[in-house]
């Protein structure tokens, strides 16, 4: 006779296969995801950047003030060469007219010596006259008539060249005059664009100072 064997019906289990999951000990990823620790790890990495970017401010400060002192010696430098062609055009303007009043001197005495010339060739020519008949009157009354035709267009070339010549010396006169207006009109450009550049720099570096306290009081 066989025997069989009855249905084995499940036990009450023991309590540590009953126990929750939750008594298990937390793996090392659900440590980070702690509340307290999170928190710290936030503000490590806020006050890393703050840190960072307050360094990243203070660097591009620095390349400002060294391109400012850049701009103020590159001013001083224009404005050293702007003096230096005034004083070439001073010293121009002095030596053009030195030598116009010297050219004037020579064409002044260039005249007198021909007046003298003139008055004493008409001094011997009237004591010829004087001396001689009155044929030699006639004859010395032609070549007197001749030769004043001759000093009288002498005279008017000599006038000539002297109005030209003054005309030249003022047309230089003129360029000269024109060519420092010109100077100066450039260096009130120069000197505009100089105080527009500073108010530009002025006004990064107030914003730049705003940063960096605004970083400041973050940071704090």
């Amino acid at each position: 006779m066989t025997s069989t064997t009855p249905a084995s019906n499940p036990g009450p289990q023991s309590p540590a296969a009953t126990a929750p999951a939750a008594s298990r000990p937390a793996r090392w990823w659900q440590r980070w995801l702690e509340p307290v620790v999170s928190v710290t790890i936030i503000i490590s990495l806020l006050a890393t950047l703050v840190t960072g970017g307050v360094a990243v401010f203070q660097s591009v400060k620095s390349d400002i003030n060294a391109a400012e002192n850049r701009v103020h010696e590159e001013i001083r430098s224009s404005e050293a060469r702007q003096d230096k062609r005034m004083g070439e055009l001073s010293d121009k303007i002095d030596a053009s007219e030195a030598r116009q009043d010297k050219r004037m001197g020579e064409l002044s005495d260039k005249i007198d010596a021909s007046e003298a010339r003139q008055d004493k060739r008409t001094d011997e020519l009237k004591v010829d006259l004087k001396e001689d008949n009155a044929e030699l009157k006639a004859e010395l009354s032609d070549k007197i008539d001749a030769s004043e035709a001759r000093q009288d267009k002498r005279t008017d070339e000599l006038k000539a060249d002297l109005k030209h010549d003054i005309a030249d010396l003022k047309q230089d006169n003129a360029d000269l005059k024109q060519d420092n207006a010109e100077l100066k009109h450039d260096n009130a450009e120069l000197k505009q664009d100089n105080a527009e550049l500073k108010a530009d720099l002025k006004d990064v570096n107030s914003k730049l100072d705003l940063m960096l306290d605004i970083a400041q009081a973050n940071r704090s």
